[in-house]
């Protein structure tokens, strides 16, 4: 029981460091045009890809992240009260997120 507290903990961890910031970036990237720095190092979800998509476009996705960190986070809630089905769901979205990293990088290197 003491691991899957602590797995409902990082999931939660994650979901607020990922999921939570994508509400006041969007909010900035549609005010002001561009995306804001972390603290001047680098820009917030930005990337190579983000800086080929509409502002628009970005913000849909940014959406789509929080939707689905909030997805994780419930999850996180499952966990915590033992049930297997967060364990399923947490583990579906992690397998998720995998195989669309991994399809972004293959199709990076064919390129």
């Amino acid at each position: 029981m003491r691991s899957a507290r602590s797995a409902a903990v990082l999931t939660w961890v994650y979901a607020a460091g990922f999921g939570l910031p994508a509400i006041p970036v969007s909010i900035y990237l549609l005010q002001r045009g561009r995306l804001p720095t972390f603290w001047g190092l680098f820009e917030m979800y930005g990337g190579p890809r983000s800086a080929q998509l509409l502002d628009q476009s970005l913000v849909l996705r940014l959406n789509a992240l929080l939707l689905v960190t909030v997805v994780a986070a419930w999850s996180g809630w499952l966990i915590w009260k033992g049930l297997r089905t967060g364990a399923m769901l947490n583990l579906g979205l992690l397998s998720q997120v995998e195989l669309a990293e991994r399809a972004r990088v293959t199709q990076s290197a064919i390129s």
